[in-house]
């Protein structure tokens, strides 16, 4: 299929044998060609064909044409680009008619290169014009892209590794203002504007002088209160997103950039704030009557001579450990997100601390024809861990052993160890998990989806990884489908916590 310059020509000649050469010449480059003899002719179809015309071509000396000027008068009425090909060798001419408009001036020179030569000047103009339209079309879209970035909630800007703005939409400048920032240099904030200024802007510093090409820093911060518009009940805080970039400036004096992006995130921190107090007051005004139905449980269990009534009490005993269990599973993983978990590492009497939590798992296990078992080896009599740490991981395990593992299975918990470490293993004859499914089952809120109709929040073990290793440990995970699991817990016997 031919590829035309131009799809509709009109070609303004009153000479017939001008015509027909410049038409054969035209064949290979245009698809249609409109023929007018004289400049009422061509005005007449350009009128009722304005949109659709993509070239006019047009001799200078036309029987109603006087002089040069009717170029601009054409070009008033097509947009469609326009080259003056005339016998006309005056460079007056020439000039004038560049200037009123005409893209390009050829001499009729019919000889064995003309076809050549017109063909060349076709497509220069066609590539000019291809230009120029991907020029407008970057331009539309950097306009509408300007538009969206001046009018974003968002902070946006480019400075050089000096400090120099390069851009910043119109949300940074008010930020920048907020922390003081020197116009001639924005990594120059006012240290008092933002809450831990010294360390921020040293961190900050740090980045600028380390960060490779390409490469990301995300920090957070907020503003204190001497750079605050209004006393709101929490103070503003915003995320920042430093990326360095080459410099495609033409002077390239800076050997790269940065591009900076804020987002202000005091709303975010406000509905955390609001969830933490209504976590922390719930689980707390749940807690106790829990407390109080697991104390009477536990009261009429031991006086309980009635297998019916018995019965009765385990599943009371373990829907409420179930439930205790729930909350601190929400409360930890809160506080490990936070990051205001705090462990104290002691040296605890090893069986003192398995039995409190082994005691509490008893009735679940019962409830659930289970049985339960556990050891400690000789030598591992003392365990260096933080005391309701390590209850919680140990509890988190065993709930879930409980859960997974079918009737008249076994679940077995063993304390032993070396000369630098010890280990807790928690093994059971569940379902077991498959093996490209383990590293998944950390995650917060990670459910297998064999699992997904069982009672839980998915935080359990994100738990019981979080606290190991927050003390220096590590958790390690080995199961056979349908056999069963085994997790190793190990714990340094001193503390590696800074």
């Amino acid at each position: 299929m031919t590829q035309y310059l131009f799809k509709r020509v009109l070609l303004i000649e009153d000479d017939p044998a001008h015509t027909l050469i410049i038409k054969k010449a035209l064949r290979e480059a245009c698809e249609e060609i409109i023929h007018c003899e004289t400049l009422e002719e061509a005005r007449k179809v350009i009128k009722d064909k304005n949109s659709a015309l993509s070239l006019v071509i047009t001799d200078l000396r036309l029987p109603d044409s006087k002089g040069v000027s009717f170029v601009g008068d054409l070009k008033t009425l097509s947009d469609a680009p326009l080259v003056v090909l005339t016998s006309s060798t005056s460079l007056d001419e020439a000039v004038e008619a560049m200037k009123l408009g005409a893209k390009d001036y050829l001499v009729k020179n019919f000889g064995p290169d003309f076809k050549n030569v017109l063909r060349l000047s076709l497509s220069r103009l066609a590539a000019a014009l291809e230009v120029e339209r991907e020029r407008r079309k970057l331009e539309k879209q950097l306009l509408i892209l300007k538009g969206a970035i001046e009018s974003s909630r968002d902070g946006l800007g480019v400075v050089s590794q000096k400090g120099e703005v390069l851009y910043v939409n119109n949300a940074l400048k008010i930020l920048l203002n907020k922390v003081g920032a020197s116009p001639l240099n924005v990594w120059q904030i006012d240290p008092s504007k933002i809450k831990g200024g010294k360390d921020f802007l040293l961190n900050l510093s740090e980045k600028i002088k380390e960060l490779d090409k390409g490469g990301v820093w995300h920090t957070e911060f907020s503003l204190t209160s001497t750079a605050r518009d209004n006393a709101g009940d929490i103070e503003p805080a915003y995320h920042l997103t430093l990326v360095s970039a080459e410099d495609f400036s033409e002077e390239k004096e800076n050997s790269g950039v940065f591009v900076l992006w804020f987002r202000d995130i005091t709303e975010q921190k406000r509905q955390e704030r609001f969830q933490r107090d209504l976590l922390s007051t719930t689980t707390h005004d749940l807690k106790g009557p829990l407390g109080a139905v697991l104390t009477a449980a536990e009261l009429l269990h031991n006086n309980c001579k009635d297998d019916w009534s018995l019965k009765l009490i385990t599943r009371i005993q373990s829907a409420a450990q179930g439930s205790v269990q729930l909350i601190d599973e929400l409360l930890s993983a809160a506080r490990i997100e936070e990051g205001t978990l705090t462990l104290s590492p002691k040296l605890y009497d090893s069986k003192e601390l398995l039995s409190e939590v082994m005691e509490r798992y008893e009735a679940v296990a019962e409830s659930r024809g289970l049985t339960l078992k556990w050891g400690i080896d000789k030598g591992e009599e003392k365990i260096f861990v933080d005391k309701i740490g390590f209850e919680r991981v140990l509890s988190n395990l065993l709930s879930n052993a409980c859960k997974f593992t079918p009737r008249g299975g076994l679940i077995e918990v063993e304390v032993k160890g070396s000369e630098d470490e010890s280990k807790v293993v928690v093994r059971d004859t569940g379902c077991g998990i498959n093996p490209d499914e383990i590293a998944r089952i950390f995650e917060r809120f990670g459910r297998l989806e064999k699992h997904k109709n069982t009672p839980g929040t998915g935080l359990g073990l994100f738990v019981v990884k979080s606290i190991v290793e927050g003390h220096g440990g590590k958790v390690e995970v080995s199961s056979v489908p349908q056999k069963g699991t085994v997790f190793t817990l190990t714990f340094p016997k001193k503390s590696s916590i800074l």
